[in-house]
Formats: C-alpha cells, structure tokens, sequence
C-alpha cells in the first residue's frame, strides 16, 4: 500500500522463492525415487523387495511430498471442500485419495506381492511435482513484476474505455463490424493491491471447480460399476476409482496457466510495461485500439519543422495549418 513497505515485501517474496526451489527439488527427487520403484515392479512383474518395505517406502515419500507441499495441499483441499475448487485441489485430493488407497494396501499385501494390486503413489506426485513447477513459475512472476511496481517513478494504469460512443469514436478504424475495445493509460499515484491481484485467480481455477467435481462422481461410478457388474472385486473396485480420478486429474493445469503468463511478462516488463496477472490478461486480452497521447509518440525534440514551401498557389497560411496539422 506504500513504498515503504517495498523491502519487507521483496524479503517475503526471496523468502518465498528460496523456499519453493528447496521444496521443488525434493519433491523431483522423491518423485524419481517413486518412479523407479514404480518401474522396477513393472518389468519384474513383482515388487523388487520386502512388500511392507515396498508399501511403506511409497507411502512415505508421497507423504513427504504432501508434506513439503502443504501449502498446496492445504490449500487445495480447503478450496475444494468450500466448493471453490482450483488447479491445486486437483492434485491434492489424487494425492489424498493415493495416500489413502496405499494403506490400505497393508490389509492387501499377497496382491501387491504378486503385482496385481498396482499403486498410484508415482502418479499423484507427479502431480505435486508439476503443481510446485508451476507455483514457482507463479513466484518468479511475482517477483520480477514487483521490482517494476516498487520503483519509486511515475506510473501509469491501464483502463478500458467504457462509453461505447467513446469508444467508436476513438477505435473505429481498427474493426470493421461491431464495437471496438479500447484501452487507455491514467497516470495513477501508486499502484495498489499487487499481491493480490497478482495471486488471483489464475486461467484454470474457474474451469476447475466444475470439472473437478465432475472427475469425481465419474470416478465414483466406474468404481461402483466395476463392482455391481462382477468385473472387480472391493480392491480391485478402489484402485478403479483412484487410478481413474489420479488420470483425469490435470497434473499440469497450473504450470500450464503460468508459464506463458511469465514468459508474458518477462518480455513486457523489458519494455517498460507489467501484466500483473491472468486478469489483465483477460480484461486486456482482446483489445482492438490503444489510445496514447501525442506527447508519447512524439515528443518535443522528436519533430522537426525544418522549412515550409508552398505550391500551386497554395496560400503561405493554409501551410502553416497543414505543417502543425501533421505535427499534433
């Protein structure tokens, strides 16, 4: 709200970045370790050691996973059961629901042992992995936008031109049908509420909380429905289910919002501009016209009037008019 908060924000936002790449390179490592084991008990057919030790290693390290991550998962699942569902909501609940299946499967160990009892632990994390690429993308974002909003010099915010008569007037030449949108700069005293228009909503979090919902009951029934038919017994009918919901979850959606918007912004912030969030992307996404002041374009040392001659009898004031004519 005041530049003199600035450094305790930039310490927070350092804080957070340093934080989020310690938590992002131990969840790749526990991740590897998930694939491989993963892996190892595909093409051996069976688990490649002690089934208890096999259980509870993959247990473990996703719970550490959700653990460094809580951030997410808490998150997520709060958003989720507030019926606000976003990108982080879907990972947390296939984490959940991973976590969960793969403890029960200490009351299953002869199927694990005989590798017909598959666990989601590798795919789950995949999906916090990819959730704290994209919670970093978000941060860097953040970050670099904020070294731009903090700098103590004159700023200016784009608004869009409402009055649509206005707005005819200013961008007719830009469409041929149909009413233009048009934006324009106001020079703004200080350029409130950063945070939190940079953490809003990001571009999936809307589709998020139908689909999300949807993923489910979809998951839900093709469990019941592999059970009722006789084609799945009870663990045979929870794995369905959670195989299902880990696959349709999209591991990827916040990585997916976030990195365009960064390399976005990194190219915009290089040319002395900001794109504070997936918000202004769709408030100023689809403009047809900008409207500038001629002081920007062309600024008083930028035009130069160096002579006025006259032709076709064409009176010496009548030239003077047309000269400033082309200059404003």
């Amino acid at each position: 709200s005041s530049y003199e908060e600035s450094e305790a924000v930039q310490n927070e936002l350092t804080y957070r970045r340093r934080t989020g790449w310690i938590t992002l390179v131990l969840t790749g490592v526990a991740e590897l370790v998930l694939v491989f084991l993963t892996l190892m008990s595909f093409f051996s057919v069976k688990p490649p050691m002690d089934i208890h030790l096999y259980i509870s290693i993959h247990a473990f390290l996703l719970g550490v996973m959700m653990l460094i991550n809580h951030q997410m998962v808490g998150g997520g699942l709060g958003n989720a059961l507030r019926l606000r569902a976003d990108a982080d909501g879907a990972v947390s609940a296939a984490s959940l629901f991973a976590l969960l299946h793969t403890l029960l499967q200490f009351f299953n160990t002869a199927a694990v042992a005989e590798g017909t009892a598959p666990l989601f632990t590798a795919a789950a994390g995949l999906g916090l992995l990819l959730g704290a690429v994209g919670r970093q993308m978000r941060l860097s974002r953040i970050s670099g936008n904020f070294r731009f909003v903090s700098h103590p010099a004159d700023k200016y915010a784009a608004r869009r031109v409402d009055d649509p008569q206005t707005a005819v007037e200013i961008g007719r030449s830009a469409v041929a049908l149909g009413e233009p949108e048009v934006a324009y700069f106001k020079k703004a005293g200080f350029l409130q509420n950063f945070l939190a228009n940079s953490y809003g909503d990001d571009g999936s979090d809307r589709a998020m909380r139908a689909y999300i919902p949807l993923a489910f009951l979809a998951s839900v029934l093709l469990s019941v429905g592999a059970a009722l038919l006789g084609k799945a017994g009870p663990w045979e009918a929870a794995a369905i289910g959670v195989g299902a919901f880990c696959l349709s979850s999209p591991a990827a959606a916040l990585m997916v919002s976030n990195f365009p918007l960064l390399r976005a912004a990194r190219r915009t912030l290089r040319k002395g501009a900001m794109i504070i969030g997936w918000e202004a992307v769709q408030e100023f996404g689809s403009l047809h016209a900008i409207a500038v002041d001629a002081q920007e374009l062309f600024p008083s040392e930028d035009v130069l009037l160096h002579g006025i001659k006259t032709f076709s009898g064409a009176r010496i004031d009548r030239a003077l008019l047309d000269a400033a004519a082309v200059s404003i």
